[in-house]
């Protein structure tokens, strides 16, 4: 579409060397197209930019809710209007239940481009909640593996019991006061800045955050789309044949 807008002079000209004027569009219509493309520009840039092989998962509910800004701010003429309105509700209804999904919220707030910044209060909440179950969770499994000393035969139930919700408490009390603390501490940091790797980052930061940095692994690893992946097939065929036959001679080895 915009290589056809850079083309409207040579257009135009043509249709004139034709004389023919049902081969040429209106002003009006040209208005209309570049309206369009102008509307369309964003998620041009935001299917280039998650296509890279760096893009992570982080980025989805960020780069929604700037979709969702710019089609906002976007104004349009009477003949654009619909189509802008079903765009909008299209793009909320498919992405709609996209904060509910603990992938890509816990992705996105480990991410110190984004963190809250794209987030409800409610959404933040849940996504501390979510943590502090999921490390509890973790050392308690990490406590199971460890010898434990065996009771003696003649400890009562009600002795047992008794100790186990003693431990138990203490365990989710530290745990919780040590992640609110760095949680506290990770929000105060300044933003990264958008086009630097999250990863690096973390290199750098996870003695600081012993906890968060337990989940990056998990969460901040996923790329956003297969689009990268499939790719490989296509790659593979630009290489030699001969460089092919080479690899496979050595791996047969």
């Amino acid at each position: 579409m915009l290589r056809f807008l850079e083309l409207e002079i040579c257009l135009d000209l043509f249709s004139e060397a034709e004389d023919d004027d049902s081969k040429s569009l209106t002003c009006a219509e040209w208005e209309i197209l570049e309206e369009l493309a102008n509307l369309l520009q964003p998620f041009e840039e935001v299917t280039k930019s998650l296509n890279y092989n760096e893009s992570c998962i982080s980025e989805v509910i960020p780069t929604i809710k700037t979709l969702h800004f710019c089609l906002l701010k976007q104004k349009v003429s009477s003949p654009l209007a619909s189509f802008k309105a079903d765009l909008e509700y299209n793009l909320k209804k498919r992405f709609e239940d996209l904060e509910s999904n603990i992938n890509f919220t816990m992705s996105t707030f480990l991410d110190p481009r984004f963190k809250t910044v794209f987030f409800s209060t409610n959404c933040s909440v849940k996504i501390k909640e979510y943590m502090e179950i999921t490390l509890i969770k973790g050392d308690n499994e990490a406590n199971d593996n460890v010898n434990i000393i065996p009771m003696e035969e003649d400890s009562g139930n009600l002795q047992d019991a008794f100790k186990e919700i003693i431990a138990s408490s203490h365990t989710k009390s530290c745990t919780n006061l040590i992640l609110e603390a760095e949680i506290d501490l990770y929000l105060k940091q300044v933003l990264l800045n958008r086009s630097s790797p999250p990863s690096k980052w973390w290199d750098k930061m996870k003695g600081i955050f012993p906890n968060l940095g337990k989940l990056v692994h998990r969460f901040l690893s996923t790329p956003s789309s297969s689009i990268y992946s499939e790719r490989l097939f296509s790659e593979s065929g630009n290489i030699r044949p001969e460089f092919r036959r080479n690899l496979s001679d050595k791996s047969g080895r």
